[in-house]
């Protein structure tokens, strides 16, 4: 069995640290772009019994990995396990502690590999994943403190697109409530709002009190020459 541990500081509260994992989007936020990992499955929350499925590659390779949330202290640590996939074992804890200048979080990963030759790769791009996962944990908890500490309700239209993906998460990682509008059956639970504008056609009815509306949706700008016609 080997371990691996990554310790970061953050200039935030330590239940600051411990909301923007247990909100909806973490798991979006923190996936590093350049492993090509599809969500299969969400899980709702951070709570014991939850599981999340990720479709990601080992060079040219596919895999699917299986994880469940096996225990969790509000505040102050959860654990997920790897359900199935590629490792013999995966055992993954954050741990949050309160310090002078803000909150610490140590990711403290145990792991079992099917070959041990892998050992130095596994530990190399642990060790790359968890330096980007800091990098945007700054930055975000960074810009929600100066910026976005009071929750808004904020409605989106093209929240799929190249921006609206990386918006949304964003946004509920910081504690705020996003609907989205989408142009097929609304599924309610997720908090979208059935809209055809082809056919002048919107759901007044679910659109609930808003702070703000973010309109992404239309042509894609880099796509194609800017004729007359296209402008």
């Amino acid at each position: 069995m080997s371990r691996f541990q990554y310790i970061s500081d953050f200039n935030v509260s330590k239940d600051l640290l411990y909301k923007f994992h247990a909100n909806p989007g973490a798991l979006d936020r923190l996936l590093p772009p350049w492993e090509n990992t599809s969500i299969i499955k969400r899980a709702q929350n951070i709570a014991p019994g939850s599981k999340v499925e990720l479709k990601m590659h080992f060079g040219p390779i596919p895999f699917t990995y299986k994880a469940l949330h096996v225990k969790e202290q509000h505040g102050e640590v959860f654990q997920d396990i790897q359900e199935s996939g590629p490792f013999a074992s995966w055992s993954h804890t954050h741990i949050f502690n309160q310090t002078e200048e803000g909150a610490r979080l140590t990711d403290s990963v145990d792991y079992q590999l099917p070959l041990h030759a892998l050992t130095r790769f596994v530990k190399k791009e642990l060790t790359r994943t968890f330096k980007h996962r800091e990098e945007v944990l700054r930055h975000d908890l960074d810009l929600h403190k100066r910026y976005s500490e009071d929750p808004l309700t904020v409605l989106i239209s093209g929240a799929s697109g190249v921006v609206g993906r990386h918006l949304v998460p964003f946004l509920t990682t910081g504690g705020h409530t996003v609907y989205t509008l989408v142009r097929r059956a609304a599924d309610s639970q997720k908090n979208e709002i059935y809209w055809n504008p082809a056919k002048g056609e919107i759901d007044r009815k679910s659109i609930p009190k808003l702070d703000a509306v973010i309109h992404l949706a239309g042509e894609y700008i880099g796509l194609g020459r800017w004729s007359e016609e296209r402008k």
